[in-house]
């Protein structure tokens, strides 16, 4: 009988109900006094024997009870998981196509950021460079970076006249484009014969900043020298230097001295991408 309770058993409480059945009915249908002790004994084994299958049916019910509450946890589980694994794959399909969209909006903006850098000049900048002549000195002014710089206008001071002198002022002509990687003769400037150091300094403007620039020029030995440095101020952050250049045979003591240059050395320095005129 147990192995049949194994697969089915009736519910609890059935055969409790049976023994307090007979509890009720034997009293009333047998005379206890009359009893024989194998009568007594073969009612004592049913009692038992019920009370044994009541606890069986119990064990039995308690058992599949937890294994309905297993197998409902195990699909609940399941459910969960299957929900979690539904918005991991939304999180990462959404995620794919955030990045693609990044990646799109990068390189939109990338050409955008490019197309500003040539409609402005980007990050090159522009310095004077001087050729000694017999009249005086050549000048040329030097394109430097990748891009080309646009609406070029500058001048320079001789700082050997005195201020506001108009004679000590070369205006440099308008230039609309000066192209990356060349240099452009804008003029000469005239010195005595006697000269044999002369100090400038050089303010040009561009559609993407401004370059000062100190240039010094010194005789040596019968021919000439020189020492320049750039500081630029792009329209979009604080100056810096972007090019400085000291002959070895130029004095340095003459820029110990030089109050202009000492100002600029305690400015940061860096390099501009595409540097080639200007090494450092």
């Amino acid at each position: 009988m147990a192995e049949v309770l194994l697969h089915w058993h009736p519910p609890v409480g059935v055969f409790i109900g049976i023994l307090g059945f007979l509890g009720i009915v034997v009293p009333l249908v047998r005379d206890l006094a009359k009893m024989g002790k194998w009568e007594k004994a073969g009612w004592t084994a049913i009692m038992f024997a019920l009370m044994g299958l009541e606890l069986l049916s119990i064990h039995i019910d308690r058992k599949d009870h937890e294994a309905e509450q297993a197998a409902a946890r195990a699909e609940l589980l399941t459910n969960f998981q299957h929900i979690a694994d539904g918005i991991k794959n939304e999180i990462d399909n959404s995620r794919s196509e955030f990045d693609a969209t990044m990646k799109r909006s990068d390189s939109i903006l990338g050409g955008v950021g490019e197309t500003i850098k040539i409609a402005n000049g980007g990050d090159s900048f522009a310095f004077i460079e001087m050729t000694p002549v017999a009249a005086g000195f050549d000048i040329y002014i030097i394109q430097d970076g990748t891009h080309h710089l646009l609406d070029v206008v500058g001048r320079i001071s001789d700082l050997d006249h005195p201020v506001f002198d108009p004679s000590g002022e070369t205006i440099l002509d308008t230039m609309p484009i000066l192209y990356r990687g060349t240099g452009r003769k804008v003029g000469t400037l005239s010195v005595p014969a006697n000269t044999d150091y002369k100090r400038f300094n050089v303010f040009l403007h561009a559609r993407n900043g401004v370059f000062d620039e100190l240039y010094r020029i010194k005789r040596v030995n019968g021919g000439w020298t020189n020492a320049l440095m750039v500081q630029v101020a792009y329209y979009n952050m604080k100056g810096r230097i972007a090019c400085e250049i000291v002959n070895k045979d130029f004095p340095v003591e003459l820029l110990k001295k030089d109050s202009d240059w000492a100002a600029y050395e305690k400015l940061p320095k860096f390099r501009i991408k595409g540097d080639t005129a200007c090494p450092k």
